[in-house]
């Protein structure tokens, strides 16, 4: 069971909570697939959506970093 739960404890995080935080994650990457797939066809649409969904990724890993227990 260590396996589970060593990574989100090292975060300060129970099993459930970096689910659900990796399962969001998931669906902004998707989103922003999305966004570039259609961009792609009609580059006027979604031009900067999926920047605006990676940069909203990294500023909550950055956060998490930063409120992370110190060992």
């Amino acid at each position: 069971m260590r396996l589970f739960s060593e990574h989100p404890r090292s975060l300060g995080e129970s099993y459930w909570q970096h689910f659900l935080k990796a399962v969001k994650f998931s669906y902004k990457m998707l989103l922003a697939s999305a966004a570039c797939f259609i961009h792609a066809w009609f580059p006027f649409l979604f031009e900067t959506a999926a920047t605006d969904l990676a940069k909203q990724i990294v500023d909550c890993n950055e956060e998490r970093k930063r409120a992370k227990p110190k060992d």
